[in-house]
């Protein structure tokens, strides 16, 4: 799949389509970061470089978030200066990218940033659910696992809920993303930082509310399907966004 969008890439070079190339370089950066930063930090580099001559916005933030992706780990400093200067520009711009904020929800959590991610998902699942876009499943558990870890310490029975219909989603995916980590594409490894995630929320929920009230929570959240899922976590996240917003006035 690489290797298409390296050939995308040149040809959109080759067709002076500068903005097009600047974007799918961004693109690949993404795909590649957890396998191999330094690739990533290249393909970045170059398509940022680019987009900015470009000026196309969408070229811009993709390239700063697919940065951003890979200096995560090395230099979380700079993997949040790239991420807030990508969603300023959106903010600025008023607009919104699914692919963009999806990778912002994924660097927020490696950066433990959670409210950051809980804002961030929160216009994924809205815009997932009012466009019906195409996301990989992997992404979407990914998303919501999150979710229950940014809600955990602050609605820990909304986040064991979460956690029971996640657990269906995931059986759903079995065996796409049991295989270790590695291979041509990321989903296993976003599966298995996913599942990291998953077992401190678990820890975290456990100590609030016991191992019973926790089956029971989740048996709840188990009987939702990924409609009432998404629901159900978007309406919680506004609620915490606008009491947050109330604690701070």
């Amino acid at each position: 799949m690489i290797e298409n969008y390296l050939d995308a890439v040149e040809h959109d070079r080759a067709s002076d389509m500068p903005a097009c190339a600047a974007f799918l370089l961004g693109m690949i950066a993404q795909f590649v970061s957890y396998q191999d930063p330094a690739a990533a930090h290249q393909y970045a580099t170059e398509g940022l470089t680019l987009a900015r001559e470009t000026g196309m916005p969408s070229a811009i933030a993709i390239n700063l978030v697919g940065l951003a992706q890979a200096v995560v780990v090395d230099d979380p400093d700079q993997a949040r200066a790239l991420l807030a200067e990508a969603l300023r520009l959106a903010a600025t711009l008023d607009y919104e990218n699914l692919n963009e904020l999806a990778g912002a929800v994924f660097i927020a959590a490696r950066l433990q940033e959670w409210p950051t991610v809980l804002r961030a998902s929160g216009r994924v699942l809205h815009l997932f659910n009012r466009s019906g876009a195409a996301m990989p499943k992997v992404i979407m558990v990914g998303t919501l696992n999150f979710v229950t870890r940014g809600l955990a310490e602050h609605q820990p029975e909304t986040a064991a809920v979460l956690q029971g219909a996640i657990g269906t989603m995931m059986r759903q995916l079995a065996p796409d993303v049991a295989a270790p980590a590695r291979g041509s594409t990321s989903g296993n490894d976003i599966a298995v930082f996913a599942g990291g995630v998953r077992r401190d929320t678990t820890q975290r929920l456990t100590a609030a509310l016991g191992d019973a009230r926790l089956r029971e929570l989740r048996a709840q959240g188990a009987a939702m399907d990924e409609t009432q899922t998404y629901t159900y976590a978007r309406a919680h996240i506004d609620e915490y966004l606008a009491s947050s917003a109330e604690e701070l006035k």
